[in-house]
């Protein structure tokens, strides 16, 4: 039952919506750079050199930030569910986030202080 998808492809999905203090959804921007969750991703870009593949950089579960303009859209109709994915080569993933990390970003030099 899982999504296949081809070389170094990755599917998203919108991640939660942010939860503001007073308890109000706030609905994801509809263009720019926004947070996405990986649902699935490709086995790698095939490598000639060494008949093996690159590996991918993102893994399931990651939260990513992509810009909208060049993800394309897609409904995928999964055991009569239809849900609303995103897919995207691995280069278009601008930013991995990590754990506890929001989609502000901090430069390294930041963090150290």
């Amino acid at each position: 039952g899982n999504m296949i998808l081809t070389q170094n492809k990755v599917l998203l999905e919108n991640s939660e919506p942010e939860k503001t203090s007073g308890g109000i959804y706030m609905p994801e921007k509809k263009e720019g750079t926004v947070c996405f969750r990986v649902v699935a991703v490709g086995p790698g870009r095939y490598n000639p050199q060494t008949g093996g593949r690159h590996p991918m950089s993102v893994k399931v579960g990651d939260r990513v930030m992509v810009n909208t303009q060049i993800a394309p859209e897609v409904k995928i109709t999964k055991n009569g569910e239809k849900k609303k994915y995103f897919i995207v080569p691995e280069e278009e993933i601008q930013y991995i986030l990590e754990d506890g990390e929001e989609s502000t970003y901090t430069s390294a030099q930041e963090k150290a202080l």
